[in-house]
């Protein structure tokens, strides 16, 4: 552990000294301050005179709290702070018990009432502008679920009820059971650039489109003029399309449940397709209308992706195949009272299959018992005629 010493004049001149725990808060203090994080949550909420922690001085305590790998309620924060030294990682004059819970409470409903979307892009633009030596041309957008345990009930009068919704929806971690809410960001050059709580049922499809309305402007201001959105195929429709090409450059991937990129991908063939300087990897372009926006298609192919797409293909028609023969064994042991319903519950059966089809079914009738026990019938005993299918 590394410890950092901190004298004060009292101590000196008593001969004491007292030690406060450094760990790896210092690098973490040191970032808050290269990015400007107080400063430039200060310039946004304001500072009050009347004050002695600001807004900004309390929400780099509370990353500093929660960079130390703890988990405490707010009420607890002093004693968090108390063994570490505030006035080297935070300001000079402050203590810990500056920072008690009415401190961070405040602190957190001003930032609330400012939006703490506003606040984040700002803090990670000033980062940005820091730290700038990659490349930050893309927007890569994209959502994911949190699940929770517990009722999360809103009663009539909540103090959350103006905010999110903890709710069920399409739970991208296979958790339907629970409900959950979600966290939409916008990704620039591995930076995040844009940070915002979302209701668990909130749809990808309208939600990408309003991020980049409300709050694209502000993102171009800050990263530059000529990013360019990326999304998955949860964006692609008419009506964002529409919306947001007369703004915004995007890259997205096209649905290939719809019928143009599935006519698209039958079209084209590898050997008209152009190889890339990637080995293995050959690219097509084409040029499209949707959503009356004119767009350049782009097909690839990989030699890798298609062996494994292959394999595995394989793989599942063997054992489709396996279960089509039992099926049908047991289907052709079984006795109809008309040839319609035979063919009816044969079509059900094949419906469910992925990889095979039916050519032609023979019928053949046999004459049955009435109580369908075994042994030959005796004379002037009633017969039911079955009727059993032969598939080929």
């Amino acid at each position: 552990m590394m410890e950092s010493i901190i004298i004060g004049d009292k101590n000196l001149i008593d001969g004491e000294l007292t030690t406060k725990a450094l760990d790896h808060l210092g690098i973490v203090a040191g970032v808050c301050k290269e990015i400007k994080l107080v400063e430039e949550i200060d310039r946004i909420i304001g500072v009050d005179v009347r004050q002695k922690v600001t807004c900004g001085e309390a929400v780099m305590s509370m990353v500093l709290n929660a960079l130390g790998f703890v988990d405490r309620p707010l009420y607890l924060s002093p004693e968090f702070m108390s063994t570490k030294p505030v006035e080297m990682l935070i300001r000079k004059g402050l203590c810990a018990e500056d920072f008690n819970d009415d401190v961070l409470g405040r602190a957190l409903d001003k930032v609330y009432s400012h939006g703490p979307e506003t606040i984040f892009m700002s803090v990670s633009a000033s980062a940005y502008e820091k730290y700038k030596n990659g490349f930050f041309r893309f927007f890569h957008s994209d959502t994911t679920t949190i699940s929770v345990e517990g009722e999360y009930e809103h009663e009539e009068g909540d103090l959350d009820e103006r905010s999110i919704e903890i709710t069920y929806g399409h739970s991208k971690q296979g958790r339907s059971d629970l409900k959950q809410f979600i966290i939409s960001s916008v990704m620039c050059g591995g930076a995040p650039a844009f940070i915002k709580a979302l209701s668990g049922n909130t749809s990808d499809k309208n939600h990408f489109r309003e991020i980049a309305k409300q709050y694209g402007a502000q993102l171009k201001e800050k990263w530059g003029e000529d990013n360019i959105w990326v999304w998955d195929s949860a964006g692609y429709s008419k009506k964002n399309i529409k919306e947001i090409s007369p703004c915004y450059k995007w890259i997205i991937r096209v649905p290939e449940t719809l019928s143009e990129a599935k006519r698209v991908t039958e079209e084209t063939k590898k050997e008209g397709m152009k190889k890339t300087s990637l080995n293995g990897y050959y690219i097509s372009t084409t040029y499209e209308v949707y959503g009356d926006i004119k767009q350049k298609w782009v097909v690839v192919f990989s030699d890798e992706a298609f062996k494994r797409e292959k394999k595995t293909l394989e793989k599942n028609i063997k054992k489709e195949n396996s279960d089509v023969k039992k099926e049908l064994w047991h289907f052709s042991n079984r006795g109809f009272h008309s040839k319609e319903d035979g063919l009816k519950e044969l079509d059900k059966i094949e419906k469910r299959w992925k990889y095979h089809k039916i050519k032609c079914t023979d019928v053949i009738t046999k004459a049955k018992k009435m109580n369908n026990k075994r042994g030959k019938p005796k004379n002037g005993e009633s017969l039911q005629t079955l009727y059993y299918m032969t598939i080929g």
